[in-house]
């Protein structure tokens, strides 16, 4: 009997290395980072408030404001980081307690060459390439 216990013990800690192996190149692949850039007829506060609020819809707080950039940040999920203490405790540790995902989005503008604002969005550790080209392309169009 004992045997057999630890039979399905070993299964079950074969199949959740599997599947954390499995799902961990979708997970790095979900991590992106980039950055888009786009000119506009807006000034720059409009173009900042904006984009605030856009994001802040998606969760995104913001970390810190200035008349010419804005920081947003997104905390780390809360299932991944206790899947992770789940099936690796020292991994999940550290991916709760490091800003290893955590999102940053940064957005930054400066005055063009007529009466338009260059605008710049970057993030590091997000999946928001389509939200921002959506962001980028509604700002080209005012």
């Amino acid at each position: 009997m004992a045997d057999i216990a630890i039979l399905v013990m070993v299964l079950v800690v074969v199949l959740l290395v599997a599947v954390f192996l499995i799902s961990l190149p979708m997970w790095i692949v979900r991590q992106s980072s980039g950055s888009l850039s786009a000119v506009t007829n807006l000034s720059r506060r409009e173009v900042l408030d904006e984009l605030v609020q856009f994001f802040v819809l998606d969760d995104w707080i913001v970390q810190h404001k200035a008349g010419d950039f804005v920081v947003l940040q997104k905390k780390a999920s809360g299932a991944t980081g206790c899947l992770l203490l789940l099936l690796f405790f020292p991994l999940g540790l550290a991916y709760l307690l490091t800003d290893w995902g955590t999102g940053k989005t940064t957005i930054r503008v400066w005055e063009g060459d007529d009466v338009t604002t260059d605008v710049e969005i970057e993030w590091r550790n997000a999946p928001i390439r389509g939200p921002v080209e959506q962001a980028v392309r509604w700002l080209e169009k005012q």
